[in-house]
């Protein structure tokens, strides 16, 4: 067998075994082209070496990320830009935070300094964590 055919064999065998391979390849691949058209700079880091540097906690809210949680579920694991690429900020190991998906959406690219971290739990946190019918104090003061 040749060298070229083994590898696309072996190609589509790992995409089978892993359906979420291809989001995620397309996902980083995205991240990768808005830097490079921003020329905000970028370097290949792994999301697994990110979720572990974080210890599973979204570095929004403060709560544990759920491992098993797969996209679009709102308590799945996303990688958050601290300064968002929209706004300058590079796609590198240093500028990316592990999140929830939904407080990574609630986040979108706004600037979150001298936010409070609480404006961005997503619902779905707070009914998981805290429990359902609870709210937490999310006031805009920042205090």
């Amino acid at each position: 067998m040749c060298a070229a055919k083994w590898g696309s064999e072996w190609r589509r065998q790992r995409w089978k075994n892993d359906p979420e391979l291809g989001r995620r390849e397309r996902a980083r691949a995205n991240g990768r082209r808005r830097a490079r058209l921003r020329g905000n700079g970028f370097e290949d880091y792994d999301r697994l070496e990110v979720c572990e540097r974080d210890g599973w906690i979204c570095q929004l809210c403060f709560y544990e990320v759920d491992r098993e949680a797969q996209w679009p579920h709102p308590l799945s694991a996303a990688i958050d830009h601290i300064v968002p690429i929209a706004v300058g900020g590079p796609d590198i190991l240093d500028n990316v935070q592990l999140a929830h998906q939904g407080c990574n959406w609630r986040k979108s690219s706004k600037d979150s300094i001298g936010c409070n971290p609480r404006q961005f739990i997503h619902p779905a946190v707070i009914a998981r964590y805290v429990g359902p019918g609870m709210a937490l104090d999310t006031d805009q003061t920042g205090d």
